[in-house]
């Protein structure tokens, strides 16, 4: 088997698969976004046991449980807000960039 008869096909796979690139990294970001919000959302709607979590399972050093819990949601949640705006308009840049 000769190399040109291997790399032939893994070409046209390529050519193939690279416009649809940045459709893939659109969707990987959602995804992501959309885990942090289930936590974040998970973490908000009941808080005791958010706080007993923190408590006995996080341990986070050189923080009260109780701020760490009020970090960790709002980062979540927050931060979610951040991806959510930026990494769509990044991405869909590199859909019509292309």
């Amino acid at each position: 088997m000769s190399l040109e008869s291997t790399t032939k096909p893994l070409a046209l796979l390529a050519r193939v698969l690279d416009p649809l690139q940045s459709l893939f990294a659109l969707e990987n970001s959602w995804y992501v976004s959309w885990q942090f919000l289930k936590s974040g959302w998970l973490k908000v709607s009941d808080w005791q046991s958010t706080l007993d979590l923190f408590r006995t399972e996080y341990h986070v050093p050189l923080l009260p449980p109780a701020l760490a819990a009020v970090t960790g949601a709002f980062g979540e949640l927050f931060f979610l807000r951040c991806s959510c705006s930026v990494l769509p308009v990044v991405s869909v840049h590199r859909v019509v960039r292309k």
